[in-house]
């Protein structure tokens, strides 16, 4: 969630739905586990372009490349 509101401050709301949305990705089934790990995992990818823009490499990046 802190991670999401770093790389999409303009979103309003971070439910996974909405960020779903937000990122034009379309939800099948929502409140489904499967279907909630699959939105996450799309979700999650995009975030991770996002970082490597940013220019995260190692996991240790992400706390000093997530914020701006």
């Amino acid at each position: 969630l802190s991670l999401a509101k770093e790389l999409f401050p303009h979103f309003k709301t971070y439910k996974l739905g909405r960020i779903a949305k937000n990122l034009g990705i379309k939800v099948e089934t929502a409140h489904r586990a499967l279907d909630d790990v699959d939105t996450t995992v799309r979700i999650f990818n995009i975030m991770l372009e996002k970082l490597k823009q940013r220019g995260a490499e190692t996991l240790d990046d992400i706390d000093i490349y997530g914020s701006d």
